[in-house]
């Protein structure tokens, strides 16, 4: 790029043109003009390597001093190819020939940017009159002109109408012929061809700027606490799921216990309540069911179900309360209940005449037909009951110490003790456990 800077450079001065035309026809600021004849815009590792800028600011400049565009299109191209000689100069060489200039090309066009173009047409004048007075044998008298002081005169007058100076010819003539000036033509050397990369030429230009490792770096510390994350999320969720389907397996696995049946029933519940069993509160004595005969037992060895506390079933209680939801009414279809001691809200259905079991610590909550519905906490029924709290908007009746129907159950369970408009259970059965 430095050798058509400087083709454009010698071209604009033998124009007469100077930076601030240059300036006004291309709006390029002066110090990247003047930077960009004398080279040291190519020394600016940001502008060397960005050729679509140099390739744009040689055509902007060569439109300025009335170059055509394909010719600087042509001559940019050779630079990359690394075979540009003097080709600009050629072509306008070549142009001025066409317009008819009588004086040659060559001697216009200074090839030396130090050389200002006036004095450079004088010196070639001085040095071709010199050469006429040696040549002449004698020196003439002061009144003759000779043939050599007429082409001295007209030698005088093309230098004066060439490069426009008002100076005497005299002066110049005698201050140039003591110290003559010869026109120094610097000598371009076509590059060698051999070390040029030409598989790189097609894919010059800009790179992506790669990726810092430290980005790298923030992204996989963030996609491990993600993952982290996840992970402890993933593992509370599944203790507190573990721990909830762990408490129905806290019972002794030495007999089958309710909690490893899916709906088990007391078949044989009406035959061995005992006749102890009243209805009336102020006696404990006497049937509560007179049209039903119970069979004494006679075995020496009691049974497991035997007694006054057989509503409670064959597992040991493994909470504070048994509550037994009796559907004494009518059919519950269905009955919701929760308890601590099952901390899941489930539907059971529960056919007329039968109790399921469930057990409590502090608190049991119930939802649904509260009109068929009986509860007996350690053998004491609690009456008739309505909803006294809501949950998510759903009428339930809540049962905790501090209830007032608490006042009256005994701490230990006791023989069932109903009141006399209810009869006992048909049949007790465990509630089924969802797994």
């Amino acid at each position: 790029m430095r050798e058509i800077s400087r083709d454009l450079t010698l071209l604009r001065k033998h124009l007469k043109l100077d930076v601030q035309d240059i300036h006004e026809a291309t709006r390029f600021p002066m110090d990247r003009i003047e930077a960009f004849e004398s080279g040291t815009l190519f020394e600016d590792s940001d502008f060397e390597s960005n050729i679509t800028y140099i390739r744009s600011f040689v055509r902007s400049y060569g439109k300025a001093i009335n170059l055509p565009d394909d010719v600087l299109i042509d001559c940019l191209d050779l630079v990359e190819l690394g075979s540009y000689n003097r080709q600009l100069i050629d072509y306008f060489e070549a142009s001025q020939k066409k317009k008819g200039k009588k004086s040659p090309v060559k001697e216009q066009v200074i090839l030396d940017d130090t050389v200002d173009p006036s004095e450079s047409t004088s010196n070639k004048s001085i040095s071709n009159t010199s050469t006429a007075n040696k040549s002449t044998s004698g020196k003439p008298s002061k009144g003759e002109l000779t043939d050599n002081d007429e082409s001295v005169s007209r030698g005088k007058g093309a230098l004066e109408d060439s490069s426009g100076d008002n100076t005497p010819a005299n002066s110049t003539s005698a201050s140039n012929a003591s110290s003559p000036q010869p026109v120094s033509t610097p000598s371009f050397k076509k590059p060698p061809v051999d070390g040029v990369d030409w598989a790189s030429k097609p894919i010059r230009g800009q790179t992506r700027t790669p990726i810092p490792p430290h980005v790298w770096v923030l992204g996989a510390v963030s996609t491990l606490l993600i993952m982290a994350i996840i992970t402890l999320v993933w593992w509370f969720s599944q203790q507190d799921t573990n721990s909830g389907d762990s408490a129905p397996d806290n019972a002794p696995t030495s007999e089958p216990t309710e909690f490893n049946q899916g709906t088990a029933s007391d078949t044989n519940a009406t035959d061995a309540i005992p006749s102890s069993f009243s209805n009336n509160s102020q006696n404990g004595s006497g049937p509560s069911n007179p049209g039903t005969e119970l069979a004494p037992s006679t075995t020496e060895s009691p049974q497991p179900n035997a007694g006054p506390l057989a509503y409670l079933g064959a597992s040991p209680l493994n909470a504070t309360y048994s509550v037994l939801v009796y559907a004494a009414n009518g059919r519950l279809e269905p009955i919701r209940v929760w308890s601590d001691q099952k901390p899941e809200i489930d539907p059971y259905w529960i056919e007329q005449g039968h109790a399921m079991r469930f057990e409590m610590d502090q608190e049991i909550r119930l939802s649904g037909q509260f009109s068929n519905l009986r509860l007996i906490v350690n053998g004491r029924d609690l009456g008739p009951i309505s909803p006294n709290s809501a949950q998510n908007g759903i009428p339930t009746f809540t049962l905790n110490l501090s209830t007032p129907q608490m006042a009256s159950v005994p701490r230990e369970p006791q023989p069932l003790n109903l009141e006399q408009d209810l009869q006992i259970p048909t049949e007790f059965v465990d509630r089924p456990t969802f797994e």
